[in-house]
């Protein structure tokens, strides 16, 4: 309760200042029956997803260089990165850009095909660099890159909003990820403020990821960061 309150008096200090708007805006996505078949389907992907980018961050991290290579491996990551920059300029910062796009369906397939390998791997790359850099918007934008990519092929069997399959994809991931599904699921809703109709199937998706993830035996990605520091 202590907790409770005084972020909810942080939030209302914050908002005097602070837009309050939403930090993700997308259309009204309602209910449908093709949407929770599809996060039933999509969870234990998501979660086999976010597996493999946790175990990628505990690589990144263990590889992280010292002494003079760390003058250099920068150097050379951010060029590369710069340069796969050129055709894809989403890969540039965080992945706010990236939700966002994936959110408005304003990304096709070949780009979503492209993100969704590159992001992760340019995240990592540079935090494996010896750079510093969170870890939660990117791994939002994996999911919901997922998420689009997943629904651009099941909104041609049975169509739903495009908004709703990167929500969903974003949740499963970030939930499997964190290996904190409530947590997950809050942040989603907080996050973009219009998905209350999408309860149910971001639970059945967050579940199926969880799931997947704790059988795997994977921690959460910021424990395997710990022992790098």
């Amino acid at each position: 309760m202590p907790a409770l309150a005084a972020s909810c008096t942080a939030t209302a200090v914050s908002w005097t200042v602070l837009p309050t708007g939403p930090t993700y805006r997308l259309p009204e996505v309602p209910l449908s029956a093709s949407l929770t078949v599809f996060a039933v389907l999509i969870g234990p992907l998501a979660g086999l997803v976010a597996v493999g980018w946790v175990r990628m961050v505990r690589i990144a991290h263990a590889c992280r260089p010292t002494g003079w290579p760390l003058l250099v491996a920068p150097l050379l990551v951010f060029t590369a990165v710069g340069a796969l920059a050129v055709p894809y300029p989403q890969l540039l910062g965080n992945g706010k850009d990236i939700v966002q796009l994936a959110l408005g369906a304003q990304l096709a397939v070949p780009a979503l095909v492209a993100l969704l390998f590159l992001k992760p791997i340019a995240t990592a790359g540079s935090l494996g660099s010896g750079a510093s850099g969170g870890l939660f918007t990117p791994t939002v934008a994996t999911g919901a890159l997922l998420g689009a990519l997943a629904g651009q092929g099941w909104i041609l069997a049975w169509p739903a909003p495009a908004a709703g399959f990167a929500v969903i994809g974003a949740a499963a991931v970030l939930a499997a990820a964190m290996q904190a599904p409530v947590a997950a699921v809050v942040l989603m809703l907080e996050l973009t403020r219009t998905i209350d109709a999408l309860m149910v199937p971001l639970l059945f998706a967050v579940t199926g990821a969880v799931l997947v993830s704790r059988r795997l035996d994977t921690p959460s990605i910021y424990s395997v960061r710990l022992p790098a520091q």
